[in-house]
C-alpha cells in the first residue's frame, strides 16, 4: 500500500474493489475489503439501534475519540 498507485483487492478470485490505497482504506466497498485492509473495529448495528439493513458499524482506531460522559443522554 505504501508504494502502489492502484490496488486490486481479490476475494476468491473475484475483484472486490479497485482504486488508490487511500481510497480503498478510507472508502471500502465491502466488509471483506474493510477488514482486509488495516485494522477495523466492528460493533453490531443493533448497539446503535440501526435497522436499515446493516449488520455492523465499522470504524478505524485512528478515527475513535474518547470523550468524557457528563451523564446527560
Amino acid at each position: 500500500m505504501a508504494i502502489a498507485d492502484n490496488l486490486v483487492i481479490l476475494n476468491e478470485g473475484a475483484v472486490e474493489q479497485v482504486g488508490s490505497p487511500k481510497d480503498i482504506y478510507e472508502n471500502p466497498k465491502t466488509m471483506f475489503v474493510a477488514t482486509f485492509i488495516g485494522m477495523l473495529n466492528l460493533i453490531p448495528a443493533s448497539t446503535f439501534k440501526i435497522d436499515d439493513g446493516y449488520d455492523a458499524v465499522g470504524f478505524r482506531p485512528e478515527n475513535a475519540e474518547i470523550v468524557e460522559d457528563d451523564g446527560n443522554i
